[in-house]
Protein backbone atom coordinates (compact mmCIF):
# COMPACT_ATOMS: atom_id res chain seq x y z
CA UNK A 1 0.00 0.00 0.00
CA UNK A 2 1.30 3.17 -0.77
CA UNK A 3 2.41 5.10 2.45
CA UNK A 4 0.38 8.10 2.05
CA UNK A 5 -2.68 5.86 1.37
CA UNK A 6 -1.45 4.00 4.58
CA UNK A 7 -1.34 7.80 6.72
CA UNK A 8 -5.29 8.70 5.81
CA UNK A 9 -6.22 5.37 6.67
CA UNK A 10 -4.86 5.29 10.10
CA UNK A 11 -6.12 9.02 10.19
CA UNK A 12 -9.65 7.96 9.97
CA UNK A 13 -11.62 5.49 12.03
CA UNK A 14 -14.25 3.51 10.81
CA UNK A 15 -17.56 2.91 12.34
CA UNK A 16 -18.72 -0.33 11.21
CA UNK A 17 -22.59 -0.88 11.40
CA UNK A 18 -24.03 -3.67 13.38
CA UNK A 19 -26.03 -4.88 10.13
CA UNK A 20 -24.30 -4.12 6.54
CA UNK A 21 -25.68 -4.31 3.68
CA UNK A 22 -24.57 -6.18 0.82
CA UNK A 23 -23.96 -5.75 -2.55
CA UNK A 24 -23.39 -8.63 -4.82
CA UNK A 25 -21.45 -7.80 -7.95
CA UNK A 26 -20.80 -9.91 -11.15
CA UNK A 27 -17.33 -10.13 -12.68
CA UNK A 28 -15.96 -7.16 -10.14
CA UNK A 29 -13.70 -7.51 -7.66
CA UNK A 30 -13.41 -4.58 -5.31
CA UNK A 31 -10.33 -3.88 -3.36
CA UNK A 32 -9.32 -1.92 -0.09
CA UNK A 33 -8.83 1.53 -0.80
CA UNK A 34 -9.60 1.11 -4.67
CA UNK A 35 -11.86 3.94 -6.04
CA UNK A 36 -14.35 1.82 -8.20
CA UNK A 37 -17.75 3.16 -10.23
CA UNK A 38 -20.02 0.29 -10.04
CA UNK A 39 -22.65 0.00 -12.63
CA UNK A 40 -25.74 -0.70 -10.71
CA UNK A 41 -28.69 -2.27 -12.26
CA UNK A 42 -30.40 -4.96 -10.40
CA UNK A 43 -33.85 -3.26 -8.97
CA UNK A 44 -32.58 -5.44 -5.74
CA UNK A 45 -29.16 -3.43 -5.89
CA UNK A 46 -30.64 0.01 -6.82
CA UNK A 47 -33.23 -0.08 -3.63
CA UNK A 48 -30.38 -1.42 -1.75
CA UNK A 49 -28.07 1.19 -2.64
CA UNK A 50 -30.45 4.01 -2.59
CA UNK A 51 -31.22 2.90 1.26
CA UNK A 52 -28.28 3.61 2.61
CA UNK A 53 -27.95 6.02 5.51
CA UNK A 54 -25.79 7.29 7.40
CA UNK A 55 -23.09 10.11 6.64
CA UNK A 56 -20.66 7.04 5.80
CA UNK A 57 -22.96 5.30 3.49
CA UNK A 58 -21.54 2.09 4.32
CA UNK A 59 -21.78 -1.53 2.66
CA UNK A 60 -20.10 -4.68 1.90
CA UNK A 61 -19.46 -5.23 -1.57
CA UNK A 62 -19.25 -9.28 -2.37
CA UNK A 63 -18.55 -10.52 -5.61
CA UNK A 64 -20.52 -13.71 -6.91
CA UNK A 65 -19.62 -16.93 -7.53
CA UNK A 66 -21.46 -17.25 -10.97
CA UNK A 67 -22.49 -14.36 -12.74
CA UNK A 68 -25.44 -16.03 -13.95
CA UNK A 69 -27.75 -16.09 -10.91
CA UNK A 70 -30.09 -13.31 -11.26
CA UNK A 71 -31.10 -13.47 -7.76
CA UNK A 72 -27.58 -14.37 -5.86
CA UNK A 73 -28.04 -15.67 -1.89
CA UNK A 74 -25.78 -15.87 0.76
CA UNK A 75 -24.45 -19.58 -0.73
CA UNK A 76 -23.78 -17.61 -4.22
CA UNK A 77 -21.34 -14.96 -2.72
CA UNK A 78 -17.11 -15.32 -2.42
CA UNK A 79 -16.90 -15.67 1.29
CA UNK A 80 -14.66 -12.39 1.82
CA UNK A 81 -15.63 -8.69 0.32
CA UNK A 82 -14.58 -5.58 1.16
CA UNK A 83 -16.06 -2.78 3.18
CA UNK A 84 -17.27 -0.09 0.89
CA UNK A 85 -18.30 3.69 1.08
CA UNK A 86 -20.91 4.69 -1.01
CA UNK A 87 -19.51 8.20 -2.33
CA UNK A 88 -22.90 9.10 -4.86
CA UNK A 89 -25.23 11.86 -2.91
Amino acid sequence: MRPALEERMAEKKFVVPEILPILPVRDTVLFPGAVLPLTVGRESSLALVNALQGEEKMLGVVAQLDPRIEDPAAADLHKVGTLAKCTRP
